[in-house]
């Protein structure tokens, strides 16, 4: 009995552990995709309104690029 009791307490700890570190992943990865969405819609706009670019030469350009690269995470849809 005391050793079902101890495997028991194993699994729970081990499950336990498990859920905080894909709860800390998760968490993370979002941050990462929400920083990589603003930075490419920042890219965006910049390109378009302030250079007054076409959307499709900044995608080009500027954002195709840090995509191949990894650089930057692909935007969220």
């Amino acid at each position: 009995m005391r050793e079902r009791s101890r495997l028991g307490s194993a699994i729970l700890t081990l499950l336990l552990a498990g859920a905080v570190l894909g709860g800390a992943a998760c968490s993370t990865t979002r941050r990462d995709l929400r920083i990589g969405t603003g930075f490419i819609s920042y890219m965006l706009c910049a390109g378009v309104f302030v250079s007054r670019l076409s959307p499709e030469q900044v995608r080009a350009d500027s954002i195709t690029p840090l995509l191949r690269k990894g650089i930057v995470p692909p935007p969220v849809v």
